[in-house]
């Protein structure tokens, strides 16, 4: 009987152990998390801002920086990044961008997730991102 109730017990646990599939963690890149379009929200440059400021990281190390003053046509700067993972200057990675213009730096990332990024730039200024949203397209 005890044969019987230990062989009982152990098939319990072997079926409950292999019952539901453990999920795989979606673990992105750095360069795959900072693809998109961010919003400046918050500068330590110290001026107000009159204008909206955006940044577009794309495929390819493609970097865009959109200006939009209010009543004017919007001012479209272009250039390249690349990032870098963790290093021991960098904890969170850092991105070393160069415009078409010849201004560039590398920035250390403070804080990166799925609606925010921030970082530092080699002065010690930060600057805080929020990720600009897609708007879905609405069928009629």
């Amino acid at each position: 009987m005890r044969a019987i109730l230990t062989l009982g017990v152990l098939a319990l646990f072997g079926f409950g152990a292999t019952g539901a599939p453990v999920p795989k963690e979606n673990k992105k890149t750095l360069p795959e998390k900072l693809l998109g379009e961010w919003r400046l929200v918050k500068s330590d440059v110290g001026v107000k801002m009159d204008y909206e400021f955006t940044i577009h990281f794309k495929k390819d190390g493609v970097l865009e920086f959109h200006r939009q003053i209010p009543d004017r046509e919007a001012f479209v700067s272009k250039g390249t990044y690349k990032t870098a993972e963790k290093a021991e200057k960098f904890p969170d990675g850092s991105i070393d961008w160069k415009m078409d213009n010849g201004l560039g730096e590398v920035s250390k990332i403070l804080k990166l997730n799925d609606d925010e990024l921030v970082f530092e730039d080699p002065d010690g200024l930060k600057e805080s991102f929020v990720r600009v949203k897609a708007e879905k397209k609405k069928d009629k």
